[in-house]
């Protein structure tokens, strides 16, 4: 035992055997097998005690020594000192080598089956280490180290480090598994004969972890956690605490389970029927099965269930809890003890007791009792209307209301019934009334409806065609009449206080909406010694008159318009102009376009154009040089005609 500056050792009973001075010990000593204490000082020295307490040798160092030697199989001593350097020591004292480990630090050194060494330094790094003092391998963690590895029986290497994280590593130096805690870890693990990890953290918690690196269990202490775990021979975990505890733990999944629990009142009052409770396990060691009995003839399964006790009586609760090493109950004798309430007593107000339709009441339960439920007939018809306990009920009808409640409990029922307790008043109905926007136009026509009724309506009807039929029932709307034809509107508005119509002969006109097209082109090719003419027939395939319109001819040169008096449903008409003079081989685009002004009012109005080609030819007895021969001039006995062509 180190208490400030002396190394003390204690008999069995707690008396002094001896103590050595040095000077402040920081670190743990450590026992060879001849019984040789070891020890590390504030002064730079690495302390050899006989067993009876008096120097057998010192080695010093440059740097003061912070950590616990450890012990090698063949009695060499190894420990780091505050200047980076790992040493190891003959039995003797004397230097069988040193390595700088690159950090300063006041780790511990650890030694694996196979005399490997390893130690781990404020540089980030763990160090693995020959016996000979070379260099094996290093791994490198996120922040310094201050825990010391710990070595499990498959050569796996457990160490913390400040990057909050635990890590496990192969005997080869490569990551096996890392696990992240909340906060830095100075705590050296300790390894169970399970191969159960344990180590403390920053973050108050101590950790059990698998092999595999998955959690086992945490517990929570009062502080942050700095000391390292110690295993007992029976396998209880033993670590302190900055809270000034020591903690003790045993490993649950070895124990049979210590049955407890605890329970609360959930709904219901407490000591009356019905109750409901949640019984909570409290157990210890990890149960795996529970059975509960709770007394009244009922049982459960669950960990921790609800139950309604629903009949009076004193009810006395059993609780078994299981694991696969055994289990335990707890009886707890006369736990729960109900009766039956008073029966209730029944009454209530309302607000606003008269008024118009439609009127919203509001009830308010003012009944006495213990575990009501509530039933209300608004209007005393032997018809439950709402069951809860402060409704709103709106009257759509007008009249004089008797209201009964009936409260009840498990200690009975009472009833409050308020004979024409509210009165309702008629109003009149509402005056129907609208607007239509166009009321004439050609098909397809839409119509705006805009309702302009008065009074209170709950109730929207339009029939645009006065057929009977309902066609809406919003309150504004708009129609299309795709048929020509006179129509009588009829708008019907509901309320409260009744119905009324406006009904509004002959309202919309709809007029047959004309449909102009070009139906065909030509152009006349016959006639050699004159300019070529363009034919387009023109056809109104729609329902509606056409008033008078233009139709324009586009080809190559020519913008010609031509009038059109005026064009009846189902008619069509033939329209003609002169094209100017081509030469032949020329490739003339035509495009006639009908109504380019949009004159006339057409139910589709993206088919007025019609576009072709034609291609000039030839039609004289000779070509010559852009003139057509027809046999007569004065020198080579023909005449002359520039220009004359026929288009096909």
């Amino acid at each position: 035992m180190c208490i400030r500056d002396s190394l003390y050792a204690l008999n069995s009973d707690g008396t002094l055997k001896w103590s050595y001075s040095t000077r402040n010990i920081y670190g743990s000593p450590a026992i060879g097998k001849d019984g040789t204490i070891y020890v590390g000082s504030y002064n730079c020295n690495l302390y050899a005690l006989n067993s009876d307490g008096t120097l057998k040798w010192t080695y010093k160092t440059d740097s003061s020594i912070y950590n616990s030697p450890a012990i090698g199989t063949d009695g060499t001593i190894y420990f780091g000192s505050y200047n980076t350097n790992l040493y190891a020591l003959n039995p003797d004292g004397k230097l069988k080598w040193s390595y700088n480990i690159g950090g300063t630090g006041s780790n511990s050194p650890t030694i694996g089956a196979d005399g490997t060494i390893y130690i781990g330094s404020n540089d980030k790094k763990v160090y693995a280490l020959n016996p000979d003092g070379t260099l094996k391998w290093t791994y490198t963690t996120g922040r310094s180290i201050v825990s010391s590895p710990a070595v499990g029986s498959d050569g796996t290497i457990y160490v913390g480090s400040n990057d909050k994280k635990v890590y496990a590593l192969n005997p080869d130096g490569t990551l096996k598994w890392s696990y992240t805690t909340r906060n830095c870890i100075i705590s050296s693990p300790a390894i169970g004969s399970d191969g159960t990890i344990y180590i403390g953290s920053g973050d108050k918690k101590v950790y059990a972890l698998n092999p595999d690196g998955t959690l086992k269990w945490s517990y929570t202490t009062g502080n942050v956690i700095q000391s390292s775990p110690a295993i007992g021979s029976d396998g209880t975990l033993y670590i302190g605490s900055n809270d000034y505890k020591l903690y003790a733990f045993r490993d649950a999944s070895t124990v049979a389970p210590v049955a407890n629990f605890t329970s609360k009142i959930t709904t219901g009052t407490d000591g009356y029927i019905p109750q409901t409770v949640q019984f909570t396990d409290t157990s210890s060691y990890l149960p795996t099965s529970w059975t509960w009995d709770f007394g009244d003839g009922t049982s459960s399964n669950q960990q921790d269930p609800f139950h309604t006790y629903t009949a009076s009586g004193t009810y006395t609760v059993n609780l078994t809890a299981s694991n696969s090493i055994g289990s335990d109950f707890e009886v707890k004798t006369a736990y729960i003890t109900v009766t039956a309430p008073p029966a209730p007593s029944a009454n209530f107000t309302a607000f606003p007791t008269s008024g118009d339709i439609p009127l919203s009441v509001q009830f308010t339960d003012q009944s006495t009792g213990i575990g009501l439920s509530w039933a209300w007939d608004f209007d005393n018809d032997g018809t439950i209307d709402s069951m809860a306990r402060h409704p709103l009920h709106v009257y759509n009808a007008a009249g004089t209301y008797t209201v009964n409640l009936s409260v009840t409990n498990a200690g009975g029922s009472d009833n409050e019934i308020k004979t024409n307790y509210i009165t309702v008043a008629a109003i009149a109905a509402p005056a129907a009334g609208f607007t239509a926007t166009p009321m004439s136009g050609y098909t397809p026509m839409t119509v705006q409806f805009n309702d302009t009724s008065t009074g209170l309506i709950t109730f929207y009807e339009w029939d645009f065609n006065n057929d009977g039929n309902i066609d809406s029932t919003d309150k504004n709307v708009s129609y299309t009449y795709s048929t020509a034809g006179t129509y009588t509107v009829n708008h019907t508005v509901t309320g409260y206080g009744g119905s009324s119509s406006s009904v509004q002969p002959d309202l919309i006109k709809v007029i047959g909406a004309p449909e102009l097209f070009v139906y065909s082109v030509s152009s006349d090719t016959n006639y050699p010694l004159f300019n070529n003419t363009l034919t387009a027939t023109i056809l109104n395939e729609g329902a509606g008159h056409a008033g008078g319109f233009n139709v324009t001819f586009l080809a190559n040169g020519i913008n010609k318009t031509v009038t059109v008096s005026g064009l009846g449903a189902g008619n069509s008409t033939t329209v003609s102009t002169t094209d100017i003079k081509r030469y032949a081989g020329d490739t003339v685009l035509i495009k006639v376009i009908v109504d380019p002004e949009n004159t006339i009012a057409e139910a589709n109005e993206e088919n007025n154009e019609y576009s072709t080609t034609a291609t000039i030819t030839a039609t004289g007895e000779r070509y010559q040089g852009g003139r057509f021969s027809t046999g007569k001039d004065t020198v080579n006995t023909a005449v002359y005609a520039e220009g004359n062509i026929g288009v096909r």
